[in-house]
């Protein structure tokens, strides 16, 4: 028995980057943009640029306090990214108990920057990105954290 009235379609990939569109939002991401926007406006842009640059000196500081532990920050304005290396324990083993201790930082290797890391003889390190809603005792926490696990 033939079926009638059913047309043969046929999809055909669009050239260019048209092919990725999918024509749907997550409405969920847009909502939580534009709260993060009026927080933001609410705060006030300068003043979250001070809090975070304050929290990434003192986590510096404070990282710096720990034998063995080498800042890689550099430049004569540092961002709120703050990188370092412990001498002995491997970063990827400190990114991962830190990260067990409900702490989150990430782990850069020379995927990222092969000239960078390669050229300043850095095989990992850890990255700390202090925002504004941290706390210099969560900072304390890090660096205490640090201290014990390269002891």
């Amino acid at each position: 028995m033939a079926v009638t009235g059913i047309r043969h379609c046929t999809t055909r990939c669009a050239n260019g980057a048209r092919r990725f569109e999918s024509w749907e939002k997550s409405y969920a991401a847009l909502l939580g943009l534009g709260a993060a926007v009026d927080y933001s406006l609410a705060l006030g842009m300068n003043a979250i640029e001070v809090r975070i640059t304050e929290l990434a000196a003192y986590a510096r500081n404070q990282l710096a306090t720990i034998a063995g532990v080498r800042i890689l920050d550099r430049g004569e304005s540092l961002s709120g990214i703050v990188t370092f290396l412990h001498e002995t324990t491997p970063a990827a083993q400190i990114v991962a108990r830190l990260r067990a201790a409900g702490i989150n930082v990430s782990l850069g290797t020379p995927d990222y920057s092969q000239v960078d890391y390669l050229g300043h003889g850095v095989e990992a390190l850890i990255r700390v990105s202090p925002h504004v809603y941290n706390t210099t005792t969560e900072i304390d926490t890090l660096a205490e954290t640090v201290r014990e696990l390269t002891a």
